[in-house]
């Protein structure tokens, strides 16, 4: 099951005078992907990209499987819950910190700002009193109307040290759950079963040799750039299983900060990768933090990874389902610095 949640970031601010409700920060969908055995994970940015709606043929297979035993749970309960636990915290952890360190910095500016134009108005209001008290003419400018602009300067920063506190109190709403799929692996309903009990299916086109080497390439590649991060006082995790649209996220030793690493390992042969549209997405969401790593693989050994950031910036179709990258466009990219 695929569940799409809805979450939300507020700050202390009403929306308007009168209301209760806070203004909003931050809304981000997010998917949670729930298996048939139980297992429960961020499915990535776009995962659906990556599925296709049912044909008019497939609805007498499909029809036996909505009956399953595993989907009469409260399924919702489950990826709200992880939601709660995972997602939302995650989500306004980032806002948090980007939003106070805005405001930290907002404060400083302001009250700088505004407590100079106090002491100044309040220097000019004593000084024209004493040219009052002197019997000299003050002109159109009297003490008492600077007193007033410095006393409204007062009361100005203080409103706005108050608002700017009211938009530090951020908080994460409860996550709603605002649609779902039931994913169906196209095996089940398109291909032969080859045992009685329907249980063991085989495909009509079984993947040649070359997908099953292009796996151990991947898996090669994957280890090579593990270890490559730790080299580099990383801290990498393999989501390759989770569907995100890369397959390590690894916390930057220097600066905190999260890198998606999207691996392809492929023979010194191969003249280019092809990347899934949820891939594409991702990276287009997140160009400062997502990377292609490439590592050619041969003879059961991989090399060096190759790493290039911010690889789409020019964009993709709107309607690619996929995209190919020339290999040498990655080994030698024109303008491109590796990170």
């Amino acid at each position: 099951m695929l569940y799409y949640i809805l979450s939300d970031v507020t700050d202390g601010r009403n929306v308007r005078s009168g209301s209760k409700e806070k203004r909003l920060l931050s809304q981000r969908l997010q998917f949670v992907e729930i298996s048939e055995d139980g297992q429960i994970h961020h499915a990535g940015s776009a995962p659906y990209l990556d599925y296709e709606p049912p044909k008019e043929a497939d609805q007498a297979g499909i029809a036996p499987l909505l009956d399953s035993e595993w989907l009469r749970g409260d399924l919702e309960a489950k990826a709200r819950h992880y939601a709660i636990s995972h997602l939302v915290p995650e989500h306004l952890a980032q806002i948090r910190t980007r939003r106070e360190h805005f405001l930290d910095k907002t404060r400083d500016q302001v009250h700088s700002r505004l407590t100079r134009e106090i002491a100044h108005w309040d220097n000019r209001a004593a000084d024209l009193e004493l040219k009052e008290r002197a019997g000299k003419s003050p002109g159109k400018l009297n003490s008492t109307i600077a007193a007033r602009r410095r006393d409204a300067l007062t009361d100005r920063l203080q409103s706005r040290l108050l608002e700017l506190e009211q938009e530090k109190q951020i908080n994460a709403l409860p996550p709603i759950i605002v649609g779902g799929a039931l994913i169906i692996p196209e095996a089940l309903i398109r291909n032969q079963p080859v045992s009685p009990d329907h249980t063991a299916y085989v495909r009509e086109d079984p993947p040649p040799y070359r997908v099953q080497d292009t796996k151990t390439s991947e898996l090669l590649a994957m280890a090579a750039v593990m270890d490559h991060e730790h080299s580099l006082g990383n801290e990498p995790r393999d989501v390759s299983s989770e569907n995100r649209g890369y397959d390590i996220e690894s916390r930057c030793g220097k600066t905190g900060h999260l890198r998606f690493i999207e691996v392809k390992g492929r023979h010194p042969s191969a003249e280019h990768i092809v990347l899934t549209r949820n891939e594409l997405i991702c990276a287009l969401n997140n160009p400062e933090h997502w990377i292609l790593a490439y590592v050619s693989v041969a003879n059961g050994k991989a090399g060096e990874p190759v790493y290039r950031a911010n690889a789409f910036h020019d964009g993709i179709p709107f309607d690619a389902s996929a995209f190919r990258v020339a290999v040498g466009h990655i080994l030698h990219p024109p303008s491109q610095t590796q990170p």
